[in-house]
C-alpha cells in the first residue's frame, strides 16, 4: 500500500504539503513555503526561452504592429509594453489596470497578441474567452491564469457583469468559486487583455484609471502583412519578446499601480459609452447654456 509506505516513511527530505497554490513569485521553489505546493514553479517552464542575443531591432515587427493597432498612440504603445514587462519582471505583483485593444473594422490582427503572449508567458498560463463570459459567473475561465484574452466583447454582453469585472481588475484579492467547488479567497493574478469591434464596448467613466484603451481606425492591411506577422510570431518572436521585456528600462515616471494615461482613444471610449442625455446635458453646462 503506497500510502501506508509513504506515511511511515522517515526520509527527512519526505515533504508533505497542506494545500495547492498558484502564485507566481520571484522565490525559488526551495525558498518558497514547504506546506504549499505552488504550481507556478512547474507551469513557468512553459514560457518562452529567452534569446538573450535579442535588441529591441528583433522586435520591430511588433512595435509596428502595436503602433497600426493605436492608431500611432505612442503613449498608449509604452504602456502596453511597460504593462507587459512589470507582469514579466515582478510575477508576484497585481496590477490594478487592463488593456482594451478597439477597432473599426474587423480582423486587422488584434488577437494575433493572444498567439504571441501565449508562448512569451507560457500557454497554461494564458487563456481567452469571450465576452459573455463578463455575464456570469467565469472563476472557472480565470482559474490559474495570468493573462486573460476577453476576444470581441460587445455593448449587449457588459451590463450585469461589468462591476464584478472592475473588481477583477483591480483588487489584490478575489472571491473564487469554482464549478462544484466552495467558495474562498485567493490571490488574484489575472490580468485582462479585451479586444472589441465596438466603441461602447465597456461603461466607462470619464477619466476612468482602470482601462488602457488603443485605438484602431484603419482598414486590415493586406494579407502578406499578417503572413510576415505570423511566421515572425511562430519563429523567432516569442523569444526576443521575452528577452526584451526581461530587459526592460522603465521611464522614470512609470508606476504599475497608477491610473492609465487618459488618451484620445480612452475620452473617445469613455465618451461613447455615456448615455445621449448625459453627453447633452454635459455639452449644455460645459457651453454655458441654460
Amino acid at each position: 500500500a503506497s500510502g501506508e509506505i509513504w506515511w511511515n516513511w522517515k526520509n527527512p527530505r519526505r515533504r508533505r504539503v497542506r494545500r495547492i497554490v498558484m502564485e507566481p513569485t520571484n522565490k525559488s521553489e526551495t525558498d518558497d513555503n514547504p506546506e504549499v505546493l505552488n504550481r507556478w514553479h512547474t507551469l513557468k517552464r512553459t514560457m518562452a526561452e529567452r534569446d538573450t542575443n535579442a535588441t529591441p531591432a528583433d522586435i520591430a515587427i511588433l512595435a509596428q504592429h502595436l503602433m497600426y493597432l493605436s492608431g500611432g498612440d505612442v503613449v498608449g504603445v509604452t504602456f502596453f509594453l511597460c504593462w507587459l514587462a512589470q507582469l514579466y519582471q515582478t510575477p508576484e505583483i497585481k496590477m490594478p489596470t487592463a488593456v482594451l485593444f478597439y477597432s473599426k473594422y474587423g480582423r486587422v490582427g488584434k488577437n494575433l497578441l493572444q498567439r504571441l503572449l501565449s508562448k512569451v508567458f507560457g500557454q497554461p498560463l494564458v487563456s481567452g474567452c469571450t465576452g459573455k463570459q463578463l455575464q456570469k459567473n467565469f472563476d472557472d475561465a480565470i482559474e490559474h491564469k495570468r493573462i486573460i484574452f476577453i476576444n470581441e466583447l460587445a455593448r449587449s454582453e457588459k451590463a450585469d457583469g461589468y462591476e464584478n469585472f472592475k473588481s477583477q481588475v483591480s483588487e489584490e484579492f478575489t472571491q473564487f468559486e469554482g464549478k462544484g467547488r466552495a467558495s474562498k479567497e485567493i490571490k488574484n493574478i489575472t490580468h485582462f487583455v479585451i479586444t472589441t469591434n465596438h466603441g461602447d464596448a465597456l461603461p466607462l467613466m470619464e477619466n476612468d484609471g482602470r482601462i488602457a484603451v488603443l485605438q484602431c481606425l484603419e482598414h486590415r492591411k493586406d494579407d502578406a502583412y499578417y503572413k510576415e506577422l505570423v511566421e515572425w510570431i511562430d519563429g523567432p518572436g516569442a523569444g526576443a519578446l521575452a528577452q526584451i521585456l526581461a530587459t526592460w528600462t522603465f521611464p522614470a515616471a512609470w508606476d504599475p499601480y497608477a491610473p492609465v494615461p487618459q488618451t484620445a482613444a480612452a475620452r473617445a471610449m469613455q465618451k461613447a459609452s455615456r448615455d445621449e442625455l448625459e453627453v447633452l446635458l454635459a455639452e449644455l453646462v460645459e457651453s454655458g447654456e441654460a
